[in-house]
């Protein structure tokens, strides 16, 4: 297994773009929300999502554009997000095996 900084920079790359477009895909479907209870408090990120959505700009009200639409308004924090989550993870190398815990809890 690998951490973030022994990757390779085109698979840290990878990594980023990976952790980018999951954090987008919550984002879209309504999983991911930044205006929760426990939320940085005075963090404008959710208005600033809704008001890219919610944009004049007819192309992002089609879902394909929603996402550029998010970034343009958002990409430094949603990319800050993104390098922290691909630095928390461990990267699997070829023919190493992982157990996963819902795996776990299925079993139980």
């Amino acid at each position: 297994m690998k951490r973030f900084n022994q990757l390779t920079p085109s698979q840290q790359s990878l990594a980023l773009a990976h952790e980018l477009t999951s954090i987008l895909q919550g984002i879209l479907e309504g999983i991911l929300r930044f205006d929760v209870d426990g939320a940085i408090e005075n963090d404008d990120l959710q208005a600033r999502i809704d008001a890219a959505l919610a944009s004049t700009k007819t192309s992002c009200r089609q879902p394909r554009f929603a996402r550029e639409c998010i970034l343009d308004a958002c990409r430094e924090d949603l990319m800050t997000m993104a390098r922290a989550q691909a630095e928390d993870a461990w990267y699997l190398e070829p023919g190493e095996d992982a157990i996963r815990l819902s795996a776990l809890d299925a079993a139980a």
